[in-house]
């Protein structure tokens, strides 16, 4: 296949990444003017899955090592979404387990279903999508001269 240069995202494009299993699908996470996870196919690059459950933007996204139809997203609005792109309510699970932007995600490679998540908070956060999710984080203390967190 020759270049490809595809309007993905009103405003910024914030993540991409390659479905593990088909080489001509990618999924992309827009900013806060365009919060959604979006799943593209080369040959129809004109007709998107778009999945809306962000309120901010997709700081990351991933897809599953081990199924071809689960994607994780993070937000600046401090959650994690599990999608499920074979299903018609693609939203598998929202997770709000951190008290601050969450800007990081990652599969296990070796562990089917587990996750790492990072935020602001301070914290990383490792949880399995399988099972109930992880108990809220508390914010960090406030440092001297630190503004208080926006709410």
């Amino acid at each position: 296949m020759s270049a490809a240069t595809i309007p993905a995202h009103r405003g910024e494009v914030l993540a991409v990444d390659w479905n593990k299993y088909d080489p001509f699908k990618f999924v992309t996470g827009g900013a806060t003017t365009d919060p959604r996870v979006k799943v593209w196919d080369l040959r129809q690059p004109q007709i998107p899955v778009e999945m809306a459950g962000h309120r901010f933007g997709i700081r990351r996204i991933k897809c599953s090592p081990h199924d071809e139809f689960t994607i994780a997203s993070c937000s600046y609005d401090m959650s994690v979404c599990i999608w499920r792109t074979n299903r018609e309510d693609a939203l598998s699970m929202p997770y709000e387990h951190h008290s601050e932007f969450v800007f990081g995600i990652d599969w296990n490679l070796f562990r089917p279903g587990e996750i790492a998540s990072a935020s602001w908070d301070e914290h990383v956060c490792v949880f399995n999508i399988n099972r109930p999710p992880p108990n809220r984080i508390p914010p960090p203390p406030r440092k001297p001269g630190m503004a208080p967190p926006l709410r």
